[in-house]
This record gives structure tokens, C-alpha cells and sequence, in this order.
């Protein structure tokens, strides 16, 4: 079949970034000319490697536009199974003959059992690709990949989005030619003054202009950099994309302890253009409210926000109910005070920072009433809200006691869970986990299964987030667990424990029926909802039909 229409190729070239790969691969038999203007560069233009493979569905698009290289799709494998698959996945992508089609490629964090030779392997894939000086986005999340690649990683001139882990990548000013997007991991003892001279932030004044920055501090201090640009007469006049860490800590002789204030951050970012924020921050100083200070103080300049990300962070006061309340308080009345936020905000991140085992303080069920009743409040309010993403929900949830035995014991009556439900009961009846403030085993109870679920579903999108508000842009990874492991948990000598891997599918299906009450009221408040994600539960939503389903389980 011969193409003689030029504009059949632009639409296919178009369509073809919601294709996944498998259906690429079927196009490119089309034809040689589909295969080689369409077909073949879609495929190679946006790889990423991941230890696990995807969760597919032919309901949504999350897979689309990428290609994944990953390991064995089975529930139960080996470290040494999963090897040999992406090993083999990456040689073969290394011998062919186009890697100088990718634009993007993201390397996951921790993909090899056998780390020393997968790091190898990797090693030659980045510099094949570097050597070629063609590639847009390089995302190594491995750091000891990175700091091994690093050398020809800042040689780079072609990239648009850079990431910066050490000294060495603002000493190239060619290297930052094409920058567009920054990420920047700071190590709390770095001296900003050595690193950004007046020439490289003048640069990155330039550089920015319409683009993202997201910086990392080791300490939880990203505000004394505004501080250092403030200082340097560094301002950023049309960021679109802005993330950051900061915390008020607890003061001790070891801590950097720096209360939230925004007069540097307003001087050096000029807020009212910010089309995303994302921000992972608390205060944890008793009778200081430099957090709500702070929010309210930015939030009126934020006229031109559509996604919002909020991300709890804590260190000493994890799990605390009142911690928790308060941090819900304050960032709802930041919500609230946003400049027409009910016709710009459409995409909404809030990630809480629970407890492992889900174990916390003053977490009776009347308080967790309170916390329900806030966002009961405010939620109604967001009329324009499309994508509401809450990583932690169960977790949150589940550390009160009469929410987790809802999971178990009142929760959803259908056929499904009615087979299953008894089976997690007896699970928990006959499993224990180590307890390390009592220093001793205890009975895995509904709130320690509830987090411990939670923590398993969140494995499914950890790995790959670089922003909270980015997590619906990526397709789940395909993790099960094991029902054993976190906190050393063991079944009784006496129980013939038959949990494993295979038992997970049908546990993610019991949560996302949890979650149904709850989607109930969101798809009621929110006229435009058309998706969510809660605690690695993907929900598909049609608002027209007032209707939504769960995607992968």
C-alpha cells in the first residue's frame, strides 16, 4: 500500500502517541512508509526502563506514548527470573540500529537483583545514548548509576530537562543551551554561593523563562535558595512549573531549622504566572503557624493556577492526629483563598505522610469525623477540579480503627469480597509483625494490614514520580506483595501459611470496592471529575454519565 497523502502521516503520527507498544509494532507491518515515518520513531522516541512491567487495560491510555523495557510478567518469579528478562530487553535495545530516535529516556531506581551487572549493562546503554548528544530527557533515578554517568550526562548539550546532584553540572555553560526544565537535588552542605555565580543565574534567568524548576534539599530547606537568589538579584519572571521542600523543624544541635516565609520566594518568582505548584512541607514547632503564614501569604498572587500539589512531610510528629488535623486545616484554607479556584483549578495532589504500620497517636475515629468533614467543605468548592490524586488515602484512612475494620468486617457486601474478605481475616489472625518500639511481636491487627496494603498498592507509581501532579502520566508498574516482609512480619508455627504473591490481585480488587462509597461522593461534588487515583487505585470517571470504573482492578 502505497501513501500518497502526506497528511494521512501527520494524523497518524499524531494518533499513534496513544498507542502502546504493541499496537506500534502492529502498525509498522502496514507499511514501509508507516514503518519508517510513523512507527518506528514513535516506538524509539520515548523509552522507559523499569524493573516490573505495566499494568495494561484497553480502558485507558496511561501506556500509551511510551515503550517499557522491563522484566518477566508473572506474579510469582525470582530476583534471577526478572534478571535475564531485562537484561535481555536491554541488550536488544542497545544492538538496534535507531537509538538515535529517543528523545526521552527514564532509567528506574533499583531494576537489577544482581545490581552489580545491571549497572554495568546500563552504563553502556547511557553512554551509546550520550555519545550520540540527541537526547532531550536523560532521568537516571539510580544515584550510584548517575554519579558513574555523570561525567558525560553534564557533557550533554542536547538536553532540555537536567538534573543536578553536584557541583559539576553548572560548570558548562554550553551544557544548559537547550535547558528547559531543572531538577535539583541539593545536599544540605552545599554552599549555593560557590555554585551559582552571576553568569550561571543569569543564565538560568534566561534558560527558565516559560519553564519548570523542582528543588530537593537534603535539609527539607528550599527556601534559603530563594533567599540566595533574592541576594543575587535572581528572579524568574515566567516560571510555569515550580516544586519544593521545606520544613520547620523541631530545632536540635544537629537540625537546620528555618520557619516558612515567602517574601523571598515572591521577590524571585513572579508567582501570578505559575501554572503548577507543588509543595512538601510542614511545621512542627509547637505555637507556630509559619505554614498557614506562609500559604496564605503566596496565595493571593496565584491567579493563573490550574494543578496543585501538596505533600505532608514530618519527622518527629508522624502519625500524630492533631499534627495531621492541623496540616489539613491550613492547606484547605489556602484552597479556599486561591483566586478562582473553583473555574482554574483542574488538577488537585494532597499526599499525607502516615506511619508505616499505620500505628498513630490520638487517632480515635471522631477526630478522622472532623478531618471528612473539612474536605466535605472545600471539595464542593473545586467545579472545575478533572484529576484529584491522593497517593496515601488508605493509609490515611486505615489508621483509624473503625475505618480499617470497614475493609474487613463492614465493608462491601458484593459476591467478590464476600469469597475474599474471610480470607484476609484469617490472614490477619495468624500473622504477626515486629513491633520495634515495644521491641517485640504483636498481632497484625486491621490497621497494621490496612497500612501495610497501602504501602504495597503505592509501589505500583512510587518508583516512578518525579511530581505528585506528573503520577497519571505514567502507567502503573505491576508489583504484588508478597503478604510478608516491611516490618519482619511471620506467621505462627503452627499455620500452614499459604499468602503469597497470587493472593494480591484479589486484595487490590477488595480496596478499590472500598473505595467505591467514597468515589460515590466525589463523583457527586464534582461536576468535572473525569479521573483519580487513590492509594494506587485508578479510577476512570465519565462525568456526563455521572459514572466511573476502577481500570486495573
Amino acid at each position: 500500500m502505497a501513501f500518497q497523502d502526506q497528511d494521512l502521516l501527520i494524523v497518524l503520527s499524531y494518533t499513534s502517541k496513544f498507542l502502546n507498544q504493541n499496537d506500534l509494532l502492529n502498525l509498522s507491518l502496514v507499511s514501509k512508509q508507516v514503518h519508517n515515518v510513523v512507527a518506528i520513531p514513535s516506538l524509539y522516541n520515548n523509552i522507559h526502563i523499569t524493573r516490573n512491567p505495566v499494568l495494561r487495560t484497553a480502558k485507558w491510555l496511561l501506556e500509551g506514548g511510551k515503550t517499557y523495557v522491563s522484566g518477566y510478567r508473572s506474579v510469582l518469579k525470582t530476583g534471577d527470573k526478572n534478571d535475564i528478562f531485562v537484561y535481555d530487553r536491554v541488550e536488544r535495545l542497545l544492538e538496534a540500529s535507531h537509538l538515535k530516535l529517543i528523545k526521552q529516556i527514564t532509567i528506574d531506581n533499583d531494576i537489577f537483583h544482581h545490581r552489580e551487572e545491571g549497572l554495568q549493562l546500563l552504563q553502556r546503554l547511557v553512554n551509546e545514548i550520550t555519545d550520540l548528544n540527541v537526547v532531550e530527557i536523560l532521568d537516571i533515578k539510580d544515584p550510584g548509576l548517575f554519579e558513574v554517568c555523570s561525567k558525560k550526562y553534564h557533557d550533554l548539550t542536547s538536553l532540555k530537562k537536567r538534573i543536578v546532584r553536584d557541583e559539576a553540572a553548572f560548570k558548562s555553560f554550553k551544557s544548559l543551551e537547550n535547558l528547559k526544565s531543572l531538577e535539583w537535588d541539593l545536599p544540605a552542605s552545599l554552599d549555593l554561593q560557590d555554585i551559582i555565580t552571576p553568569e550561571i543565574g543569569g543564565l538560568l534567568t534566561r534558560k527558565l523563562d516559560g519553564g519548570e524548576l523542582a528543588i530537593k534539599d537534603e535539609a527539607y530547606s528550599s527556601l534559603r535558595v530563594f533567599d540566595y537568589f533574592d541576594f543575587s538579584n535572581i528572579r524568574f519572571k515566567n516560571l510555569r512549573r515550580l516544586k519544593f521542600n521545606h520544613v520547620h523543624k523541631q530545632s536540635d544541635a544537629d537540625t537546620v531549622s528555618v520557619r516558612l516565609a515567602s517574601h523571598a520566594l515572591k521577590d524571585v518568582v513572579n508567582l501570578s504566572n505559575l501554572k503548577a505548584l507543588e509543595l512538601e512541607f510542614s511545621c512542627e514547632v509547637d505555637d507556630c503557624k509559619c505554614d498557614d503564614e506562609f500559604l496564605q501569604s503566596i496565595a493571593g498572587d496565584l491567579v493563573s493556577l490550574t494543578s496543585l500539589g501538596l505533600i505532608e512531610k514530618t519527622f518527629v510528629k508522624q502519625g500524630h492526629h492533631y499534627m495531621d488535623e492541623n496540616w489539613d486545616l491550613v492547606i484547605n484554607k489556602f484552597i479556599l483563598n486561591l483566586p478562582n479556584v473553583g473555574q482554574n483549578l483542574r488538577v488537585l495532589s494532597i499526599r499525607h505522610d502516615p506511619p508505616l504500620n499505620g500505628k498513630g497517636i490520638d487517632t480515635v475515629d471522631g477526630n478522622l469525623l472532623r478531618r471528612k468533614k473539612l474536605y466535605e467543605t472545600v471539595l464542593p468548592k473545586l467545579t472545575s477540579l478533572e484529576t484529584i490524586i491522593a497517593p496515601t488515602m488508605l493509609q490515611s484512612i486505615s489508621s483509624y480503627e473503625m475505618y480499617a475494620c470497614d475493609i474487613l468486617w463492614n465493608g462491601c457486601k458484593c459476591g467478590f469480597c464476600s469469597k475474599y474478605l474471610p480470607l484476609f481475616d484469617k490472614y490477619i489472625m495468624n500473622h504477626q509483625y515486629f513491633s520495634a518500639p515495644d521491641a517485640r511481636y504483636l498481632d497484625i491487627i486491621p490497621i497494621v494490614f490496612a497500612a501495610y496494603v497501602g504501602n504495597s498498592l503505592a509501589k505500583r507509581f512510587e518508583s516512578q514520580k518525579n511530581w505528585d501532579l506528573g503520577l497519571l502520566q505514567f502507567a502503573p508498574e505491576d508489583i504484588a506483595w508478597n503478604f510478608h516482609g516491611f516490618e519482619r512480619i511471620h506467621h505462627f508455627a503452627s499455620y500452614e501459611c499459604y499468602f503469597d504473591e497470587s493472593s494480591f490481585e484479589p486484595l487490590a480488587t477488595v480496596i478499590s470496592h472500598f473505595f467505591y462509597p467514597y468515589m460515590n461522593y466525589l463523583i457527586k461534588v464534582l461536576p468535572s471529575l473525569r479521573q483519580a487515583m487513590l492509594s494506587g487505585i485508578y479510577f476512570n470517571v465519565n462525568p456526563e454519565l455521572h459514572a466511573y470504573e476502577s481500570i486495573y482492578d
